[in-house]
């Protein structure tokens, strides 16, 4: 009787294993810009999946989610867990309106022309297959570069801008967005700050692995005084509140 070889012994078995690969189940969650002042996010769930924990919950997903609206019958966003209402249903769409005033990094914030948004507040678990991220807007900053009409996020940690129109290089060279509503001194300021920042910590740190955050800057309309806000990640977000148009010293 002919022996079989090694390698015909393994073929089945490899094929086996990178059928299984191909085959895994995956979480794709994708975040649209819907319209300036809201961002479409979509959850398309394997079959068997009836729900998701989200990474991000308590009173800060109930805060958050409140918001959230259903865009059909096939699912809810509580403040612990994303559910399938309908089985029929593969995708499990919801419209996220922006807001100005959000706890922690914010979901959707405004930008004018733009919507900046932290994927931590879209997280979900890994108990129905890997979760993978996807952007999409006539332009998407992440990750420190610009990209057309979508984009592949780097992880459920990251901090994203989905925009109308194309970034621009802020001051340090990097993608970024400057609402075209800040004023030429308001601007002019921001890239002076900005500029000299980045030029202290590469003079004082000349070893250190630094590199330069995408900028986002925005007008907000708020009720109190003129205030700063923002918070800084891989993007750093920028929100004057009622800026003058002349600020002072």
């Amino acid at each position: 009787m002919r022996s079989l070889t090694p390698s015909l012994l393994l073929s089945p078995l490899l094929a086996g294993v990178l059928s299984a690969g191909a085959a895994a189940p995956a979480v794709n969650v994708e975040l649209r810009l819907a319209a300036p002042d809201a961002l479409e996010v979509s959850y398309a769930l394997p079959p068997g999946c009836d729900g998701l924990a989200f990474t991000k919950n308590g009173s800060d997903g109930a805060r958050m989610r409140r918001a959230w609206q259903p865009l059909d019958a096939c699912g809810s966003a509580g403040a612990d867990r994303l559910a399938r209402l309908d089985a029929s249903c593969a995708v499990l769409r919801f419209r996220v309106p922006a807001a100005t005033e959000q706890a922690g990094y914010p979901a959707a914030f405004p930008l004018g022309q733009g919507l900046y948004a932290h994927l931590s507040n879209y997280a979900v678990a890994d108990s129905c297959g890997k979760p993978r991220y996807r952007l999409a807007a006539p332009w998407v900053a992440a990750g420190g570069q610009a990209y057309r009409d979508a984009a592949d996020a780097a992880g459920e940690d990251s901090s994203v801008l989905l925009l109308a129109s194309a970034p621009g290089k802020t001051a340090f060279g990097t993608p970024g967005y400057f609402d075209p509503r800040l004023s030429p001194a308001a601007l002019a300021r921001i890239r002076q700050v900005a500029d000299g920042t980045v030029a202290y910590l590469r003079g004082a740190l000349p070893h250190a692995d630094f590199k330069p955050p995408m900028l986002a800057a925005g007008l907000v309309a708020d009720p109190g005084g003129p205030r700063i806000g923002g918070d800084a990640g891989d993007v750093l977000r920028l929100s004057l509140y009622n800026w003058p148009r002349d600020p002072g010293p």
